[in-house]
């Protein structure tokens, strides 16, 4: 009986760092390293105020979004790892 609660704790924490590690790796990656920058870089544009220092900042974190959203969920997942059971 007291395996079995551990087993479900066990896998409820690895459920919710997979959930979170994905949630936030969206946020991270897919909000604020890409989708606010393209935003701006699109609404100085219109506005013609876009520099070219803006220009490259947000190309260069609209280039590395995907690159930290992955970290983000890899860091997760290993964490989630270390509670998975391995079995022989």
């Amino acid at each position: 009986m007291e395996e079995k609660k551990v087993r479900l704790w066990r896998h409820a924490i690895i459920i919710l760092l997979d959930l979170l590690g994905t949630l936030l790796a969206l946020y991270v990656g897919g909000v604020l390293m890409f989708a606010l920058p393209l935003y701006h870089m699109v609404t100085d544009l219109k506005a013609n105020t876009l520099t070219s220092g803006q220009l490259i900042r947000s190309v260069i974190s609209i280039l590395l979004a995907s690159t930290s959203a992955g970290g983000i969920w890899c860091i997760f997942d290993i964490l989630a790892s270390l509670f998975r059971v391995k079995e022989d």
